[in-house]
């Protein structure tokens, strides 16, 4: 997709500020149309975590979901988690 001959070389950096750019994209397409609905909404900024098995704990959430994407060539995994609560 980037023509990246080896994307290992890519500065660990640069990986997480893509990331972050990109759960920022969704968050704002996702917050668009929450609007459109005239639903009132707050975000946060991304939170990027890193690793191996990693777990987030939503017991504050009322709506939690998660979408996983697998590039099976490089063995990899990408999630994306949107956690909701209603605000007080």
């Amino acid at each position: 997709m980037l023509q990246i001959e080896d994307p290992a070389s890519i500065p660990h950096a640069d990986v997480i500020d893509a990331t972050g750019e990109i759960a920022n994209m969704i968050a704002g397409n996702f917050k668009s149309q929450l609007a459109n609905w005239n639903l009132k909404t707050n975000l946060t900024i991304p939170s990027i975590l890193t690793g191996h098995e990693m777990e987030m704990e939503e017991t504050r959430y009322s709506y939690n979901h998660s979408y996983t994407f697998t590039n099976s060539d490089a063995n990899e995994t990408f999630s994306i988690k949107i956690l909701l609560r209603k605000s007080t």
